[in-house]
């Protein structure tokens, strides 16, 4: 097995009293009572049958990258055994376990022997992996936060102004490659360890979805995992919706690959607890555009975020006062509905090409009209698919997963 230890998991000193420091604790896997050994060094580790989130440590401002080299080390090796019959063996090493924290190992612990070898799942478990490392730990320009008595900061990057950014929002900023330093370190660390903390939350739910993929398809593309390129202008949208308050979050990996699903959108009145279900194309060709929504079944139930719906937005009423402050920012007005597709393209990719260039990211980019035009569209489809999704099951109608995890519609008639 490889040393984790070695490989670069962060040496932290722990922070007050254990977590769950009865003797049970204390002594399973064998730790010593009179010492804090190297399985200590994230607090709260060993509860791995009650996993928490906020089992990680405050971490220095130069160790998530070891973190990361550490947690791929450690995967690695759960997942060589995997097919082999010693998973439970190797979760067992409290070492390994706490590399990659309760969460993740509670996710190997579900998956159950294996029967054979399926070498989809290591290639799609590196994609996770790789994602996880390249979004989170992979920083290219870090600048300066104050934190703000409203909990907000004070974020400043050594180009562009200063902003005023959530929690929320720094968080997101690293998939960028941007990264923030605290003054203080009490708070720095604790900002790197919530960092960890979800990002690897995430890694652990999109595990036990990749398990049930695996289960219900025998075959499907190996790319599962969406490169990064064309993930930009989703997570550039999901800044957008963002920008003032919390609304939306990525879709899992079950939701993206058998749903059809980008984004989950959050509003008080929407009525649904997951959020309305948001597809973000990037195309701004009217003709690919509309041949992708031909073989969309019951697209009336999904918010289809792109150039071309939004330009169709623009178009069905010209005069709004919103559309009117986005004809200005245009210049001069698109002959038809594909030229207007290409320049709003071009406006909401203006960021793109240089995103470290403003602590907003890419966002700051865009223009301010599109950016608004982009939240109306999204909200008030989120609210006219939810009726549409409210009406279908009225009648009894609606999705059911079929063998393959893919939702499936099934109307009452053909149920009866």
């Amino acid at each position: 097995m490889p040393d984790v230890a070695s490989a670069g998991v962060p040496f932290c000193r722990p922070r007050g009293p254990r977590v769950g420091g009865g003797p049970e604790h204390r002594h399973r896997g064998g730790c010593a009572r009179d010492r804090w050994s190297a399985r200590d060094r994230f607090c709260g580790m060993n509860e791995m049958d009650h996993p928490d989130p906020g089992t990680f440590p405050d971490l220095a401002p130069a160790e998530p990258a070891r973190f990361a080299t550490a947690f791929r080390h450690a995967i690695e090796t759960l997942e060589a055994a995997v097919p082999t019959g010693e998973l439970t063996h190797r979760l067992a090493d409290p070492d390994l376990s706490l590399a990659v924290g309760p969460r993740v190992v509670d996710a190997y612990r579900r998956l159950g022997p294996a029967r054979r070898s399926d070498p989809r799942r290591a290639v799609c478990v590196r994609q996770l992996v790789d994602r996880l490392c390249a979004d989170s730990f992979d920083v290219t320009v870090r600048g300066e936060a104050e934190p703000l008595p409203d909990g907000s900061f004070r974020a400043r990057l050594p180009r562009g102004a200063a902003r005023i950014l959530r929690l929320d929002q720094l968080d997101r900023l690293s998939f960028w490659g941007i990264g923030f330093e605290i003054a203080d370190p009490a708070a720095h660390a604790s900002l790197l360890r919530g960092q960890v903390e979800r990002a690897v939350a995430r890694f652990a739910d999109d595990l036990l979805d990749l398990q049930r993929i695996l289960r219900r398809r025998t075959t499907f593309p190996l790319a599962l995992v969406p490169a990064r390129d064309y993930r930009r202008f989703e997570h550039l949208v999901l800044d957008i919706l963002n920008e003032h308050r919390h609304r939306a979050d990525a879709a899992r990996l079950e939701e993206d690959y058998c749903q059809v699903t980008d984004l989950r959108v959050r509003y008080e009145d929407l009525g649904r607890r997951n959020g309305a279900r948001v597809q973000v194309k990037a195309t701004a060709h009217v003709a690919r555009h509309e041949q992708w929504l031909e073989r969309t079944r019951r697209r009336e139930l999904l918010v289809i975020l792109s150039p071309v719906t939004l330009a169709e937005r623009l178009e069905s009423a010209p005069l709004a006062p919103l559309h009117r402050d986005v004809w200005r920012q245009l210049g001069t007005r698109p002959e038809d509905r594909q030229q207007l597709a290409y320049a709003l393209r071009e406006v909401l990719f203006a960021g793109l090409a240089d995103p470290t260039a403003d602590a907003l990211g890419p966002l700051a980019a865009v223009a301010e009209p599109v950016r608004r035009l982009v939240r109306e569209f999204v909200r008030d489809r989120a609210f006219g698919s939810t009726a549409a999704l409210r009406q279908f099951e009225a009648r009894g109608d609606g999705y059911r997963a079929g063998r393959d995890g893919r939702l499936v519609w099934r109307s009452a008639a053909a149920l009866a």
